[in-house]
Parts: C-alpha cells; structure tokens; sequence
C-alpha cells in the first residue's frame, strides 16, 4: 500500500540565530534547534530542506521532533547533507 508523501521546508530567518548555528560546528554534522510546536506536527524522520540564505536551499536534512523544551518549542534534531544550493524561485517562463 503506498503511503503520502511528506517533508518540510524549514526556513531559517533569524540572521543571529543562523551565524549562531554555523559558528558553534559545522552543519553538515548534525545539529539541533527548538521550533514552534505548530509547525511540527509529528515525530517520526522527515526529509527537510534547510534554508539558512533567502529563497535558498542550502542543506538537505532528516530531522525529527524531540521533547518540549519551553513554552510551545520542541527541539528539532537535524542530520544533515550539503549539496549545491537550490532556488525556491519559479523558472522564468
């Protein structure tokens, strides 16, 4: 029986936050972060594309949500890959 498909775009929008993360280690080893409750409905692995740059993909991530860990947060645990960046921008034409 096929199942859905699924994934998340996941963008990172806060400047401070992302040279936060980028200075502490390297993001193709793995990292984790606290996201809102709402936009992560489930606990199992998705695949995520990671955009630390405006209407790029710059990693492509399996990540899972954790425990609560404040008020509406859950830690979000990321293995990561690198690869060439994406555009999120339509094609012209």
């Amino acid at each position: 029986m096929a199942t859905a498909q699924g994934g998340f775009l996941i963008r990172f929008d806060e400047e401070q936050r992302t040279s936060f993360l980028e200075s502490i280690s390297s993001l193709d080893q793995g990292f984790s972060d606290a996201l809102s409750m709402a936009d992560w409905p489930v606990q199992r692995w998705e695949v995520c594309g990671l955009l630390f740059g405006p209407q790029v993909i710059t990693h492509w991530a399996l990540a899972r949500r954790g425990n609560k860990v404040a008020t509406g947060k859950v830690q979000v645990e990321c293995t990561t890959s690198p690869h060439p960046p994406v555009s999120t921008q339509a094609a012209p034409g």
